[in-house]
């Protein structure tokens, strides 16, 4: 599939997300997967999920230039962002991702399973303009953190091979028929 992705731990989970429709490789042969996550990347990600949620496909976007407007215009009507970012190449931080992530699929999609209290997170906090979002995600076990404290690290970036790990923490999400949420931690 990928010539950069190899065997590597990740590669199940690339090619899976890549035949759902989830991701795309950067070319035709490689997947960057040491690159960052992108704002434009992380909604078109989002749109499809949606989109699978409620009509069991990834979507029909239309080709369009920039390549991700029609994700951009579809997040926008579906309500997964409530308006236009200044740009769209640049790094999505954990936050803007998580924010993004969790309006993707409705709340009965992400039903709690673990128990988190308000402001456990050691560093997010519930009051924080992504706190709601990050807490929902971690109740719902797409995401636990990246160590035993289950540290969130709001401000940091996503590597893509994170992208495509779509059950390293175990929580299948019913939209996405199979595949689970993609994971931050």
């Amino acid at each position: 599939m990928f010539a950069d992705v190899g065997d590597e731990w990740f590669a199940e989970y690339v090619q899976k997300a890549y035949e759902f429709g989830l991701i795309d490789g950067t070319s035709a042969t490689t997947y960057s997967p040491k690159e960052n996550l992108t704002i434009a990347q992380a909604i078109k990600l989002a749109s499809c999920l949606h989109s699978i949620y409620y009509t069991g496909t990834a979507g029909s976007f239309s080709p369009d230039t920039p390549w991700y407007q029609p994700y951009v215009d579809y997040a926008l009507s579906s309500g997964i962002i409530s308006s236009p970012y200044p740009d769209y190449n640049v790094n999505a931080t954990r936050a803007e991702f998580a924010v993004i992530l969790a309006k993707a699929l409705p709340d009965d999609a992400l039903t709690a399973i673990n128990t988190i209290s308000n402001n456990q997170i050691p560093d997010v906090l519930i009051s924080d303009p992504y706190g709601p979002a990050v807490y929902k995600l971690y109740r719902a076990g797409v995401l636990t953190g990246s160590d035993s404290d289950g540290t969130f690290y709001p401000d940091s970036y996503n590597p893509r091979r994170r992208r495509g790990d779509y059950r390293p923490h175990g929580r299948p999400v019913p939209a996405a028929k199979g595949l689970a949420a993609a994971a931050g931690a």
